[in-house]
Formats: structure tokens, sequence, C-alpha cells
């Protein structure tokens, strides 16, 4: 894998478009004639919990995405974005 090119095949795409379906959650799906429905026994933390999860369960998906994160700082848009977060912090904004 290159600085300038990240490989995701069709199916990868595919799926994690499926998997954010999955996740999407609306308040109807919540609600019946007598009130709350139970929840599901799987843990529904929207995508970024689903994400969260992942990372911290899986040592390879971790590594994978520390990668990435390491390609895009060098790139110009990883460049452009940490100089938009130091310049937002500095106004402290975050």
């Amino acid at each position: 894998m290159s600085a300038g090119h990240l490989e995701i095949s069709r199916a990868e795409i595919q799926a994690g478009s499926s998997k954010q379906r999955e996740l999407k959650e609306t308040p109807t799906e919540f609600r019946n004639p007598e009130g709350l429905q139970k929840n599901s026994s799987r843990r529904m933390a929207g995508l970024m919990g689903e994400r969260a999860q992942n990372l911290m369960n899986d040592p390879m998906e971790k590594q994978r995405t520390d990668e990435w994160m390491g390609l895009f700082g060098l790139s110009n848009e990883g460049s452009q974005f940490e100089q938009a977060k130091i310049q937002k912090a500095m106004q402290g904004m975050i």
C-alpha cells in the first residue's frame, strides 16, 4: 500500500454499506403502542461505537488503522488536517 493509494475491494465497500444500514437507528424503531421495546442483545452504539469496539477488540484492525493514519499524516491532506486541528486548538475551539 502506498501513501496515495488505498486498495479497497468492491466486496469491502458493499459490506461496509450493509453494516451502515444495519447500524442505522431511528426513533421509530424503538416505539410501539405499549411503550419502549426491549433492545436486542446486541449492543447498538451507532457507527462510531461499532468502530471503537472493532479497534479495541481486533489487534489487526488497530494495526491497519494506525498504519493508514501514519500514511495519511504524510499526505498533503493529512498535513492540512493537522494544521487546521492545531489552529482550532489555539483558538480554544477543541
